[in-house]
């Protein structure tokens, strides 16, 4: 098992240095802050959940998104 893991932790390691030494820098819009300012969405719901209660509750998120962006497609984190 210990094996196992190790050459798991190995091969992830090895993967990571590989891609982090591609020399590979993100686009500029990406990278660097391009933005003033943003408007802030509070509260979106984009599902609901049972708690340990049994009760439905309401999964809430806030959303952020630049002023003057002319993209139409973004990417997001969550």
């Amino acid at each position: 098992m210990r094996t196992r893991t190790g050459a798991l932790l190995t091969a992830v390691l090895i993967s990571a240095a590989a891609v982090l030494s591609a020399g590979c820098s993100p686009p500029g819009r990406y990278f660097n802050e391009v933005f003033d300012s943003l408007t802030i969405t509070s509260d979106l719901q984009y599902g609901a959940a049972t708690d340990e209660n049994g009760r439905t509750e309401r999964l809430l998120l806030d959303l952020y998104r630049p002023n003057d962006d002319t993209q139409a497609r973004r990417p997001a984190i969550v």
